[in-house]
């Protein structure tokens, strides 16, 4: 069953019209039209409303797994985490909404940024998702590293034959051969 069946089935069984249902939930009823027929995508937002307003699994409405309604799904209550790399914490706990964009890739690790970082735009102990399956420089991006035994989160761009890794401040900006970055990583999101 598809996630446009699934809010439809519960449209119904709630004995609802698409304008009554959208009313409740906060959209108009075209939207719900068109979740319905999948030409526009349920979100977590969508699905985590539904959740709150009548019991319904947000989990079971955007992916089909685990019981329908949430006072018979012991599953709903499980933990959703990602292992985490560089704490004395075996895994992070991510909330549904954030989970479902993530879910099931054992290739994802949980970073913590444990000191100032060269990036202004992360924060200390900022959480970054990492997509730990990319080694190699793919392309411009932000990207775990290794650096004389520190890891760190470095924006590295490609200049001919060498990697540029810079820094909010561009003089400290620095040149390195291919093969003195090692890269554990490359970011898929921060939680700040």
């Amino acid at each position: 069953m598809s996630f446009g069946q699934r809010m439809k089935q519960i449209r119904t069984e709630l004995g609802l019209t698409q304008k009554d249902f959208g009313e409740q939930i906060g959209l108009l009823w075209h939207k719900i039209k068109d979740i319905e027929a999948e030409k526009l995508k349920l979100t977590p937002l969508i699905a985590e409303t539904i959740e709150q307003k009548y019991s319904i699994n947000g989990w079971w409405l955007l992916t089909g797994k685990g019981s329908k309604s949430i006072e018979n799904n012991i599953e709903e209550k499980r933990i959703f985490f990602i292992p985490a790399i560089n704490t004395d914490l075996d895994y992070i706990i991510l909330d549904k909404k954030l989970y479902a964009f993530f879910a099931d890739n054992p290739t994802l690790k949980a970073f913590k940024m444990t000191d100032n970082t060269m990036e202004t735009y992360i924060s200390k102990d900022a959480w970054i998702i990492i997509d730990t399956s990319v080694h190699n420089f793919t392309d411009i991006g932000y990207y775990l590293i290794e650096e004389n035994e520190r890891k760190t989160i470095r924006y590295i761009t490609k200049n001919k034959d060498t990697l540029e890794l810079h820094s909010h401040n561009p003089k400290l900006t620095q040149t390195r051969n291919k093969d003195e970055v090692k890269i554990l990583g490359i970011e898929l999101h921060i939680i700040r």
